[in-house]
């Protein structure tokens, strides 16, 4: 709520998946779960807001480049 997501399809990306977190939001009905070396196109196109660690983000840097 704090980030006003409701009704959003939110994309959140990890540079590696923990079980807590992928017990949480597979109850989340509007959230994708994703880790950052997996990332594609059709993901990040479905997503309304995409958030990430700042891992996932040197993560993605790598593998993009």
């Amino acid at each position: 709520k704090t980030f006003k997501l409701e009704n959003k399809k939110v994309l959140v990306v990890v540079k590696e998946l923990e079980e807590n977190l992928i017990l949480a939001s597979r109850n989340l009905q509007n959230v994708a779960l994703i880790q950052a070396d997996e990332i594609n196109v059709l993901d990040l196109v479905a997503a309304d807001v995409v958030l990430t660690t700042e891992d996932a983000i040197k993560t993605i840097e790598e593998v993009l480049i």
